[in-house]
């Protein structure tokens, strides 16, 4: 399709689709109110990579929002590191200045700089303040993202094979650090749990990112639980993060947790749909008959009681759509995947074409935001023709412009100059950042930890940053590259 003139386009099919979408939305002559001409589906795909990206450097390198690793217990490993990424003189490692690795992460903070930041040296871009309070919900999202960006980085596709191509070693490097941050947050959480406020989303939170890590840190190769779409089978065939003593405390945490999910009594829309994301991401690590069969059973009857609710908002329709897709594409079941095409269409009905706002838009937060994401993402790959699918692309793409562009949602974005590697290959610059965003002079680039919709105006929240919302969001933004990371893992039961 040609989105040169996506403001027609929208507008044309969703009067036409009346049948997908029982009340059209408002014609509108202009489309979104500020709106970039060359705004594409692919430019918001692009947009949710790099934003996922800003903000879990920002947090777990830069931030100091928590308690540092000792640089003492990382220099002794540098050179096996380098070596594992296949450094050269030619193809060398230039790690970050001054930076501060955390081992733990507090639940929130404000991302406004202490001091004035130069963007080359760490130790300049440190917050303002933090909470101080640590979470199960903010670490397990936070686990989970360097786990999944940590895999990103593994990919021969994007940052070459080590000791065989010239580039890529810094990235390659990234990569390992990301996931030795990950091993060490989950360590410091498993030794202080008394510690860590326990809210029940983290519970669920926390079994993915156990889930997670017993696959990457496992000596398979990175192709685990990949396969959403074809082109995912290019990592190395030696997975450089493979740790035995580490892939073993994983799946027995794990495994223990499992069973105190699955006796969690999940009431709400939000829990509902995190309580089924989580168990399907145990059952795709476990090779246990008797866990899989129970996975199965709380899956089915989760969803039943899901697809029972009535969503209020659209964060409540897309924790519901979220959540009912994965119990139909994991059990095969159509029931559930009609019943979330029937509340996404619900969600997207009166959809607001001249800001790019969700009817029924209020405060958002940014957890919210993350799961909404997730839903037109889950509808894209799974609900297949239940819904009018170009409708649906067009209504993502201009909701994106408008409620995390427009809005403010990313409080800052680095200069592209200082994000691409030169040999990447060369991207438009409104993949990297949206023109009327802030450079990170006064406040780091992350997202606000909620939005506003009022009078026709969007108010961010710029004093505040909630780790485990943010994170979950990034997560899911960097999840709409399902040819590369796969946040749907492949889990068929059996009937």
């Amino acid at each position: 399709m040609n989105y040169t003139n996506l403001a027609l386009t929208l507008s044309a099919t969703l009067i036409a689709s009346t049948n997908v979408y029982a009340t059209p939305v408002t014609t509108a002559t202009s489309f979104i109110v500020g709106q970039e001409k060359d705004f594409l589906p692919t430019t918001a795909n692009e947009e949710g990579y790099w934003y996922s990206r800003y903000n879990l450097t920002a947090l777990s390198m830069q931030s100091g929002m928590g308690m540092a690793i000792p640089m003492e217990k990382i220099m002794p490993m540098m050179p096996d590191l380098m070596k594992s990424v296949g450094a050269s003189v030619d193809n060398p490692v230039t790690p970050p200045v001054n930076p501060t690795m955390l081992m733990t992460v507090y639940k929130s903070g404000n991302p406004h700089y202490l001091t004035t930041p130069n963007q080359k040296d760490f130790s300049t871009l440190k917050w303002q303040s933090y909470s101080k309070t640590l979470s199960n919900e903010a670490s397990a999202w936070t686990i989970v993202k360097e786990l999944e960006w940590a895999k990103a980085f593994h990919r021969n596709a994007h940052f070459g094979q080590a000791n065989v191509d010239n580039f890529g070693a810094n990235e390659r490097f990234a990569g390992v650090m990301l996931a030795l941050m990950a091993k060490m947050q989950m360590q410091a959480y498993s030794e202080n749990m008394v510690d860590y406020e326990m809210p029940k989303a983290g519970d669920y939170a926390l079994l993915i990112a156990l889930s997670d890590g017993a696959n990457v840190y496992s000596s398979a190769s990175q192709t685990n639980n990949e396969g959403v779409r074809a082109d995912v089978q290019n990592y190395p065939a030696e997975n450089r993060y493979t740790d035995k003593m580490t892939a073993d405390m994983f799946s027995s945490m794990a495994a223990s947790h499992f069973t105190k999910v699955l006796n969690s009594k999940p009431t709400t829309i939000r829990d509902l749909s995190l309580a089924i994301q989580s168990v399907i991401w145990y059952a795709s690590v476990t090779q246990d008959n008797t866990e899989l069969v129970n996975a199965k059973n709380a899956v089915t009857n989760w969803g039943n009681k899901l697809a029972k609710l009535t969503a209020k908002n659209p964060t409540d329709s897309a924790y519901q759509v979220r959540g009912l897709i994965e119990v139909g594409r994991t059990t095969k079941t159509e029931t559930y995947l009609t019943t979330a095409a029937t509340v996404f269409k619900k969600m997207t009905t009166g959809f607001d074409t001249a800001h790019g706002v969700l009817k029924g838009t209020t405060t958002l937060t940014i957890d919210g935001v993350g799961e909404i994401v997730g839903a037109f993402n889950a509808a894209d790959l799974f609900l297949d023709k239940r819904i009018d699918q170009t409708a649906a692309k067009n209504i993502f793409t201009a909701w994106w412009e408008g409620t995390i562009n427009l809005s403010g949602l990313q409080l800052s974005a680095p200069d592209v100059a200082q994000m691409k590697s030169p040999y990447d290959t060369k991207q438009p610059t409104l993949d990297y950042r949206y023109p009327t965003t802030p450079l990170p002079t006064k406040i780091a680039p992350v997202f606000a930890a909620s939005i506003t919709w009022k009078n026709n105006a969007w108010q961010a929240n710029q004093n505040k940053f909630d780790t485990a919302g943010a994170m979950h969001a990034a997560n899911e933004m960097v999840w709409l590259h399902s040819d590369e990371l796969n946040g749907f893992p492949v889990v068929t039961f059996n009937k």
